[in-house]
């Protein structure tokens, strides 16, 4: 761990609603939406970086539809960032495989949407899938001299990212893990926080396990669903965790970034 720095990034899976909700309050800004202001409250109170892992389109809706806008309200937050996370909730079901070139033209048709939108300066390059199964070759990094960093699920489905029992075994006792051929910086999240009531003992455990294996990203990955971000019980823990990790003496990172300096590549 370079100079004994810690780390912490929230993410939302899932997003898609509360981006539409955003279109209609034209005028407003993104302190006044229910639950991105609650965002952006984080981010006044803990400096918070957070990425919105979006869905390409829900129940026939696309965020090809979204105006043209919103860029402004995002050109006011680069503390907030959008990624693709699927093409849509059921597109990838368990077990279901992608093939590379169909998951590049779906992260590219996202990430250009993203862009459409929200600005380029607003796309996130660090991976968290919804659901996936696949070849690793279908997470090459742009541009390919560099490293993806690839935020992995908090429970065990054996399907995703092809990993080995081996390299699942050393992704689950570290804080971090390296495919080189891939080049692929594969990092744990921590336990969800609709499922953990209590977030601050995670965080310290955490922190303790960076302690003894100084790893190269010492990032605590923390996140929830849009769908139990309006939840009061949800904010207070999320609160409660950036506090901890706060009081820890961590800083908001968005984890490409911090790969591509660590790693002396692109991100």
């Amino acid at each position: 761990m370079t100079n004994g720095a810690r780390y912490v990034h929230l993410s939302i899976d899932d997003t898609f609603q509360s981006l539409f909700d955003l279109a209609m309050m034209r005028g407003s800004s993104l302190a006044d939406h229910p639950t991105l202001g609650f965002l952006h409250r984080l981010h006044e109170r803990f400096g918070a970086c957070i990425t919105l892992y979006v869905f390409q389109e829900v129940n026939g809706r696309s965020l090809w539809e979204l105006p043209a806008y919103l860029m402004d309200l995002f050109a006011e937050t680069p503390w907030l960032r959008l990624a693709f996370h699927a093409t849509s909730e059921a597109t990838h079901a368990p077990g279901c495989r992608l093939a590379p070139d169909r998951m590049a033209r779906a992260v590219q048709e996202t990430h250009e949407a993203i862009a459409r939108f929200a600005g380029p300066a607003a796309v996130d390059a660090t991976f968290r899938l919804h659901r996936f199964a696949g070849p690793r070759a279908a997470l090459t990094p742009d541009p390919p001299e560099g490293w993806r960093v690839v935020l992995t699920p908090d429970d065990d489905r054996a399907e995703v990212y092809d990993m080995t029992p081996r390299e699942r075994n050393l992704l689950a006792a570290q804080t971090e893990f390296f495919d080189e051929v891939h080049r692929l910086a594969f990092l744990p999240s921590l336990r969800r926080f609709e499922c953990d009531a209590q977030p601050e003992r995670t965080i310290e455990a955490w922190w303790s396990r960076m302690d003894e294996q100084e790893p190269q990203l010492p990032v605590a990955c923390v996140f929830t669903h849009e769908q139990h971000l309006s939840d009061p019980v949800v904010q207070d823990r999320i609160e409660r965790a950036m506090m901890t990790a706060t009081a820890a003496g961590a800083r908001p990172v968005f984890p490409s970034s911090l790969v591509r300096h660590e790693r002396g590549d692109h991100a």
